[in-house]
C-alpha cells in the first residue's frame, strides 16, 4: 500500500473505499478492462501493463499480476494483485521508439543510397534503393544477395564482385578515393554509382554503411563534353577561397560533376540549415545533431574543412545556443561565398 501511494499520489485515506478508477488513464479503454475480469472471474490468472494516471496528472505505468483466490468450494472469495512500477522502462521505450522514427525518416529522405551491414547480413537500406531495382524489401535483398557487389556489373575501371579480391576492404582504406560501380535499375537501364564504405566499431564486431550515389546524368553528360574545354582555367576568387582547385584535387573527378556536386551540396545544405535552426530554437537536441552531422560529412566529402569543422562544433557543443547560431550564420556566409565562386565559372563554351 505505501508503494502504490507513493507511485500514485494518493494518500491511503483517500484510496481507501475508492474504486481503481481514481487512478484510470483515459487511455485504458473499457474493452481492455473488460477482457481482464473475464480472465480473472473464469479463475484464471492475469497478466499485464496497466497505464495509469497519477494525482498530479502525470502517467505511470505498473506490470500487474491479477489471481483469484479461491475457497475448498473452487468460489472466488478475493483477488491478489502484484504491481511492478515500470514507468522508467516504458518512458524509455516509447524514446527510443521517437528516436527510430526520426533515424528512420533521415534515413529513407537522404538523396543518396544508404545500406548498413553486420557480419553478413544487411540491417537496413533506404528506400531510395528499392525505388531503383527490382527488389521488394530488406527481406528479399537479404534472401538473393550475400553482397552488394553481387548487383556490379564488371567493367574495367568500376567495381566488380571478385571472390579473389576484397573490394571493401580496399574502398574502407582509400576514403579519398574515388570508386565508382555499375548497376542495372528496374528498368534494365546502367546506372552509375559513386561508392563510398564506412567501417564502424560496435561492441565485439562492425557495421559497414554503404554510401551509394547515383552520378549517372553527370557522368554520361562528361563523356559527351570529353573533348571540349567546358571549364574556363582561371577560376580562382579574389579572396583566394579556390573552392575548385582543392575539390578537384581531392575527388579527381571530372569537372562538370564535380560543379554538379557542388551546386548540389549548395542546395541541400541550405536546406538543411533551415532545419537545423528550427531544430535549435524548439531544443530538439537529437535532430540538431543530425542535421550537423549531415552537413559535416556533405562538406568534408568535398573538402569544405570549414564547413565542416563549424558543424562538427555545433553537433559537438550543445550548451549555448546563441554560439550555436553564431556558427550556422557562418555556414551560411560561406555557402554564398561558394554559391558566388560557381556562378563565376562558366561551365558551357558560350
Amino acid at each position: 500500500m505505501k508503494q502504490f501511494c507513493k507511485i500514485s499520489g494518493y494518500t491511503k485515506e483517500e484510496l481507501i473505499g475508492n474504486s481503481h478508477n481514481i487512478v484510470r488513464h483515459p487511455d485504458s479503454t473499457i474493452p481492455f478492462f473488460r477482457q481482464m475480469w473475464k480472465t480473472i472471474l473464469a479463475k484464471n490468472t492475469w497478466q499485464g501493463v496497466i497505464k495509469n494516471r497519477s494525482k498530479n496528472g502525470e502517467n505511470y505505468y505498473v506490470h500487474s499480476t491479477i489471481a483469484p483466490i479461491l475457497n475448498d468450494k473452487n468460489e472466488i472469495v478475493e483477488f491478489i494483485a502484484l504491481r511492478e512500477d515500470i514507468t522508467n522502462l516504458i518512458n524509455r521505450t516509447n524514446e527510443l521508439k521517437s528516436e527510430k522514427v526520426i533515424l528512420n525518416n533521415f534515413f529513407n529522405h537522404i538523396d543518396e543510397i544508404l545500406i548498413i551491414k553486420r557480419d553478413n547480413r544487411f540491417e537496413q537500406i533506404s528506400q531510395k534503393f528499392f525505388d531503383l531495382f527490382a527488389i521488394e524489401n530488406l527481406q528479399e535483398f537479404n534472401h538473393q544477395y550475400k553482397c552488394i557487389s553481387n548487383l556490379f556489373i564488371p567493367k574495367d575501371g568500376y567495381l566488380e564482385f571478385s571472390k579473389e579480391f576484397n573490394w571493401i576492404k580496399e574502398v574502407v582504406n582509400n576514403p579519398n578515393k574515388i570508386y565508382k560501380a555499375l548497376m542495372k535499375d528496374k528498368q534494365e537501364k546502367i546506372r552509375t554509382f559513386w561508392v563510398r564504405v564506412q567501417k564502424i566499431p560496435f561492441e565485439k564486431t562492425y557495421y559497414y554503411l554503404f554510401i551509394l550515389t547515383d552520378i549517372t546524368l553527370l557522368e554520361n553528360e562528361s563523356l559527351k563534353e570529353d573533348n571540349k574545354n567546358i571549364i574556363k582555367e582561371d577560376i580562382k576568387s579574389e579572396n583566394s577561397f579556390q573552392l575548385f582547385e582543392k575539390t578537384k584535387e581531392a575527388l579527381k573527378l571530372p569537372d562538370k560533376i564535380i560543379f554538379n556536386l557542388i551546386d548540389k551540396f549548395i542546395t541541400n545544405t541550405k536546406e538543411t540549415t533551415v532545419k537545423l535552426n528550427e531544430a535549435l530554437k524548439s531544443g530538439q537536441i537529437d535532430l540538431v545533431k543530425m542535421f550537423a552531422h549531415n552537413i559535416k560529412g556533405s562538406a568534408s566529402t568535398l573538402r569544405f574543412e570549414e564547413i565542416s569543422s563549424l558543424a562538427k562544433e555545433i553537433e559537438d557543443n550543445l550548451e549555448n545556443d546563441t554560439e550555436q547560431m553564431n556558427k550556422l550564420e557562418k555556414i551560411n556566409q560561406l555557402l554564398k561565398i561558394i554559391e558566388e565562386e560557381v556562378k563565376r565559372v562558366e561551365i558551357y563554351d558560350k
